[in-house]
């Protein structure tokens, strides 16, 4: 997330499901849903001067994150969960490499390799619908106000869509989001990427913004 202030750390661990009271009619079960559908796909990026989060593309490790979350020129660390043949479990990947920014917009992909562990990854589901006001929608990632070492799931619902932020296209929805949410998805009700979280308010007000993935 975009703000004044630089923000550290975040991982994965347990899940601390947060419900705005703006959509109080918000079923536990179904946030329950989605985090499980939804979390094996989110990513920590991180270095020594920051965090942010992603999601994964493909199983061959492309993952899509916010520009500004990768703008530090110190190395990059990526904490995935994945299946080895050991198992489940988390796995830090240390190979980064940038793919590309885009140029109007506040998107990256980068690159990691999953034979670096051994491990499967697990791609998200993006839905090819537009979003429209007062749809549900979870976010899910790793904002540092929770230490920055969980994957967190909240939830809120749009409050309007072709925002005007600091460009025309962006949706609004009502979530309190934090430094380390940026770069994570914003999901449906079924679980599948409706946007990317980029912008939200520095003070904690529970309104944010997000790139539309429709297109």
């Amino acid at each position: 997330m975009r703000d004044r202030r630089r923000q550290g750390t975040g991982a994965a661990g347990f899940v601390l499901l947060i419900l705005s009271s703006a959509v109080a009619h918000a079923q536990p079960a179904e946030k329950r849903a989605v985090f499980d559908k939804v979390a094996p796909s989110v990513v920590a990026v991180r270095n020594d001067e920051g965090h942010g989060s992603g999601m994964i593309l493909n199983e061959q490790g492309l993952i899509l994150t916010s520009a500004h979350v990768i703008v530090s020129p110190l190395p990059f660390q990526v904490e995935a969960e994945g299946v080895s043949r050991k198992g489940p479990g988390l796995f830090t990947f240390t190979k980064v490499t940038l793919v590309g920014v885009h140029p109007v917009r506040d998107l990256a992909l980068i690159q990691i390799d999953p034979a670096e562990h051994g491990a499967k990854l697990t791609p998200i589901d993006f839905s090819p619908s537009r979003v429209l006001t007062r749809d549900p929608v979870h976010l899910i990632g790793f904002p540092a106000k929770y230490g920055g070492r969980s994957k967190i799931i909240t939830s809120g619902e749009v409050t309007g869509v072709d925002r005007y932020v600091d460009m025309p296209g962006y949706f609004e929805f009502s979530i309190e989001a934090h430094g380390g949410n940026s770069g994570g998805p914003a999901c449906s009700s079924d679980g599948k990427a409706v946007g990317v979280l980029t912008f939200g308010l520095a003070n904690g007000d529970p309104v944010a913004w997000a790139i539309p993935l429709h297109d």
